[in-house]
């Protein structure tokens, strides 16, 4: 069976994902009026990370049988960068959140959002 399917050059393939409550009709519409208006797609990289600072106790060299006194306040101080990088126009957006909660990764959502409609032709 497989001596067939190469003979008649067929491969089993993977089908692309598809939404299915895309409406066809409206993302033609929407290509054949984005071509009329000479816009194309924009690609972002997003990233996400903490950065901060952790104290922690360190080592001391001491005789043998004494014991070192470490009065260190340990603690850890941390932030949070949001970037997205446009990598055809090598324009980026960052921001340093004050932490990882819902209104952080809301914030940065909406200030992503305004950054690429105020450049859309739509917008």
């Amino acid at each position: 069976m497989s001596l067939l399917f190469q003979r008649l050059k067929i491969k089993a393939k993977v089908p692309r994902p598809a939404n299915k409550c895309a409406d066809r009709k409206e993302q033609k519409a929407y290509k054949k009026l984005c071509r009329a208006r000479g816009c194309r797609e924009e690609y972002y990289f997003q990233e996400e990370m903490r950065f901060g600072t952790r104290n922690e106790l360190g080592r001391r060299w001491m005789a043998s049988g004494e014991r070192p006194s470490g009065e260190v306040l340990i603690g850890y101080q941390y932030d949070y960068l949001s970037a997205a990088l446009n990598p055809r126009s090598g324009e980026m957006l960052a921001l340093i959140l004050p932490g990882m909660r819902i209104e952080s990764f809301r914030h940065s959502s909406v200030s992503f959002v305004n950054l690429s409609v105020s450049k859309h032709p739509f917008g």
